[in-house]
Formats: structure tokens, C-alpha cells, sequence
């Protein structure tokens, strides 16, 4: 069966407003952690995507856990504290800019953007952790354990504060209601 349509008709119009794909929000992710400008606009997360980068952001922890504790013929399940921990700070750290910016609605895009942030630090730093360990296999560890405990930390934390710089000012008259 054959699809005639007159070519006069105009196009159909694209939806209107189609939820950003996996992909985009990753290279958003790389451009929060290299501190280049995204619009807070493409990063108003719904509920589910909040969820999806918290477990996301739990991906790197649980294949360190594997990759060093998997090679004994166990997990590392005692760590589930500390993979776990960075989750409330980022919702406090996000809470406290959003304040100061006399924005509490931007809360759920800074915690979104902040830990979409976080996996591609996560990433960043685990893949120089592997880097290191590969090209000192004696195992002596003078510097790396405080350099990969501290500087993905400060690395977010000005990744972060840069994403919630570039808010979009309340207007005086609706920052107090």
C-alpha cells in the first residue's frame, strides 16, 4: 500500500518538547565536571531521572568493590556506607546553594547536576586510580590514597559551585512572594 500525501501540506510539527536522551544528559554531565555552561533549563529532572543518577552514581563504588575485594571471592558490602554517603551531602550542599541563590526551586537541578557530575568524576578518578596502580605494582602507595580521597571532592565541589553560579536570578518580587 502506497503513502500519497500532498506535498503542500505542511510537516507535521515536532513534539513539542521531547525529554532530553541518555546520551545528552551525559555530555551534560561532562560539561558540569569540565565547568563548561549548561543551561539550567535542559536539566529539570523529574523524579525518576533524580533516581537513575543516584544509582548511577553508585556504579564506580560498586565496580572498585569488585575489582578489589571481587579478586578474594568477595564484595566489599561494608563500604555500602561510604558509596552511599555522598548522596545526603550533595542533597545538602544543593539545598544550602539553591538558599543562597534565593532559589529553592532550583534544589532538584542542582542535586541532578551536581550528581551527574559526580559519575563523571567518578570516572575520571577511578580510571587514573587504575592508571596508578597499574604502573606501580610493588603497591607502594605514598601520595595516591589522600590525592583519590581529596581531589575528586574539591574537583566536584568547584564543578558544582560553577553549575550554581550560572542560576538564573529570582526576580526580587518573586523571591519574596
Amino acid at each position: 500500500m502506497e503513502n500519497f500525501t500532498d506535498p503542500a501540506a505542511p510537516s507535521p510539527a515536532p513534539p513539542a518538547s521531547s525529554p532530553p536522551g541518555v546520551a545528552s544528559r551525559l555530555r551534560d554531565a561532562v560539561r558540569i565536571a569540565f565547568f563548561l555552561r549548561v543551561p539550567e533549563q535542559r536539566l529539570r529532572p523529574g523524579a525518576l531521572e533524580v533516581a537513575a543518577a543516584i544509582l548511577l552514581t553508585l556504579c564506580v563504588p560498586t565496580l572498585y568493590n569488585a575489582a578489589v575485594f571481587g579478586a578474594d571471592g568477595h564484595l566489599g558490602v561494608w563500604e555500602a556506607s561510604q558509596a552511599l554517603f555522598h548522596i545526603p551531602m550533595i542533597l545538602i550542599a544543593a539545598s544550602i546553594a539553591a538558599r543562597l541563590a534565593q532559589r529553592d526551586d532550583a534544589i532538584a537541578t542542582l542535586l541532578f547536576a551536581t550528581l551527574i557530575a559526580w559519575f563523571v568524576v567518578d570516572v575520571a578518578t577511578w580510571v587514573a586510580w587504575m592508571g596508578v596502580e597499574s604502573a606501580n605494582p610493588d603497591g607502594k602507595r605514598a601520595v595516591a590514597p589522600t590525592v583519590f580521597y581529596y581531589a575528586p571532592v574539591a574537583w566536584l565541589s568547584l564543578a558544582g559551585a560553577r553549575f550554581a553560579m550560572a542560576l538564573e536570578a529570582q526576580s526580587p518580587s518573586a523571591a519574596f512572594g
